[in-house]
């Protein structure tokens, strides 16, 4: 397990192999302020503060304190899954059909 503080600022850096040219994190500004709004949202809803956020292109740095432990690891994953659906332009929910089925 990772140490998580709930006393002391933690200084994270989400980084993506693959956001370079369309992927990247800085295409748009609609692309930096929805993941923005997105890192902001989810740390109100799993109690976590955002001291600062720098949006770069293929990474994002983030100053946070967790105010508790379980809300956390909850956080990252929340942000990092929106994240990349955000940058792919896809929504939830919008699988492929099964290659079997019949439609009726």
């Amino acid at each position: 397990k990772r140490p998580i503080s709930t006393r002391q600022a933690m200084h994270l850096t989400l980084k993506s192999a693959q956001a370079k040219g369309e992927k990247s994190f800085l295409r748009t500004r609609e692309r930096r302020r929805r993941i923005e709004e997105t890192i902001h949202a989810n740390a109100k809803k799993f109690g976590v503060r955002v001291y600062r956020l720098a949006v770069c292109g293929n990474h994002i740095h983030l100053l946070v304190l967790a105010t508790y432990r379980k809300g956390f690891p909850m956080f990252l994953r929340a942000i990092s899954g929106i994240i990349a659906r955000i940058v792919r332009g896809k929504e939830r929910g919008r699988g492929k059909k099964n290659v079997g089925q019949v439609d009726q």
